[in-house]
């Protein structure tokens, strides 16, 4: 896995998704079989510069940037959506207004907030934060092990049969 990631990760660096530092850095780690630091490193690189790039494109601003990153270091299973960096990112609407769905998505979000509150992975006040961002426009969701987007694997078409067809 190690090879493979190793080759991910100069990939990324001549995309210029990481810098030289950050490619030694993880690789570093990889070597030191420190495995999950790595990918903790490699994912905070990616995030950085997702955001970076929402910021660019003015779909956020650089304050909900910082308080996206913040949530997302402080464990709170969040997952950036719409195209990746350097992709058009469509029409942002004129400040003060919200893009179209947002409050859909928000009420959304804040029944999977209130399970995540509930059983105790985020704070009350982590879930406000993520449902004012969310309210305000910007492209995340709620993430994690099983769900699209998340950092574990999601259902797939056949996963709905019990007997393993499509």
């Amino acid at each position: 896995q190690g090879d493979r990631l190793g080759k991910r990760i100069d990939e990324l660096q001549k995309d210029g998704a990481l810098t030289a530092a950050q490619a030694t850095s993880i690789k570093a780690q990889i070597t030191d079989g420190k495995l999950p630091e790595a990918m903790n490193a490699l994912m905070t690189a990616m995030t950085s510069k997702r955001l970076a790039a929402l910021v660019a494109a003015k779909t956020i601003t650089p304050d909900q940037s910082t308080d996206i990153a913040s949530l997302i270091e402080d464990g709170v299973p969040l997952g950036i959506a719409g195209p990746p960096p350097g992709a058009s990112q469509g029409a942002t609407p004129p400040e003060g207004q919200t893009r179209p769905g947002s409050a859909r998505r928000a009420d959304h979000a804040a029944k999977e907030l209130a399970a995540l509150v509930e059983d105790k992975r985020i704070t009350q006040e982590q879930a406000d934060q993520v449902t004012a961002l969310i309210k305000a426009g910007a492209p995340i969701g709620i993430g994690g092990p099983g769900r699209r987007g998340g950092d574990g694997p999601g259902l797939r078409h056949h996963d709905r049969n019990p007997d393993g067809a499509g």
